[in-house]
């Protein structure tokens, strides 16, 4: 970044869409580590984060030095949708929605949407970001609907490029709720959402391809298993489900868009005992997984041997994780943040 500096021409090359592009294909992955307090009332609530490689996460237990985050958040308490090129998708009830990437610290917000009347009960919003390939634009969904009514009330895109939002046709499938935590892969948006089928929920993942404008749905292995939460792992699509009250799993679709490929990359004991799995992720091609729970804890898995171990202590605190690309995407966008 500092060589932005030496000379008019340096600039421009760098703030080039080609020469971003271009790095972003040469990144690395990184990990980010978020950490506050559970303590929401106290004044000294502190909402950090960290980047870190993915060599900097150790693999035994013998070696659990880790240090803990101790950069501040550039919101306050925001909700994480997605993460997209190293840009982080983020929602704020006060703010609204906006675009950070805390490699080069920059962020953008976004305008308010339009069509959104607060005073309902019930209303909730669906919200993904990601990148249109044909068009070269980021763009950000937003689907308003009310809880638990099958009743979509409007469906919005904002285009990057055009800075402004449009309205475009609304999903065709019915869904009671929408999981807040999107995923974005194969140029296209992805959520868990459920319906009630008599005494029962069946699960889907609701698509949206970010080129054609067009809702889609993906069935799952077993819809009736309660499905939570949506990630990449690997490259795949993957799903957390509890196969039974005593056991989840992490489930990946070997092949995209094909439902007969979905098979299960590990199971783990929940329950009574044992706290529920908010996030999963693979520390490359290690064996290793970095495992988040509702509780708190944070945690290095090795399957193949049941090596477990925490990272730091979490008790005080919840503990959000993401993998992210370093880039220089919003180089020229927004605002610096601290």
């Amino acid at each position: 970044m500092r060589f932005r500096c030496i000379s008019k021409s340096w600039y421009s090359r760098i703030a080039s869409p080609d020469f971003i592009r271009k790095h972003r294909l040469r990144s690395s992955q990184k990990v980010l580590i978020r950490r506050y307090s559970n303590y929401h009332w106290r004044d000294d609530v502190k909402d950090l984060y960290r980047l870190l490689s993915v060599d900097q996460f150790p693999l035994y237990p013998g070696l659990e030095y880790f240090d803990t985050p101790t950069t501040k958040f550039p919101c306050n308490l925001p909700k994480i949708v997605n993460s997209c090129n190293g840009i982080f998708c983020l929602r704020d009830y006060k703010v609204g929605i906006s675009l950070w990437n805390p490699s080069i610290r920059r962020k953008l917000t976004i305008p308010n949407q339009p069509f959104i009347v607060k005073s309902f009960r019930g209303r909730r919003l669906a919200v993904g970001m990601g990148f249109d390939p044909i068009s070269n634009d980021y763009k950000i969904v937003r689907i308003c609907y009310f809880d638990y009514q099958e009743i979509v009330e409007s469906s919005l895109v904002y285009s990057m490029k055009t800075c402004a939002w449009s309205s475009i046709a609304s999903p065709a499938t019915t869904f009671d709720h929408v999981n807040s935590r999107a995923c974005f892969v194969n140029g296209v948006l992805h959520w868990v959402a459920f319906r009630w089928m008599g005494d029962s929920l069946e699960h889907h993942i609701m698509t949206f391809n970010l080129s054609t404008h067009v809702f889609g749905k993906i069935m799952l292995r077993n819809p009736m298993w309660i499905t939570s939460k949506i990630a990449i792992i690997d490259g795949c699509l993957s799903v957390y489900a509890d196969e039974n009250k005593d056991t989840c799993c992490i489930l990946v679709m070997k092949e995209y868009g094909n439902v007969a490929s979905w098979d299960v990359l590990l199971r783990m004991k929940c329950g009574k005992g044992y706290e529920g799995i908010k996030r999963v992720m693979q520390l490359n091609n290690t064996g290793y997984f970095l495992i988040t729970y509702f509780g708190g804890g944070l945690e290095v898995y090795n399957p193949k041997t049941e090596l477990r171990f925490a990272l730091f202590d979490t008790k005080l605190y919840k503990v959000f994780t993401e993998t992210c690309l370093e880039s220089l995407e919003l180089l020229d966008s927004g605002e610096v943040v601290s």
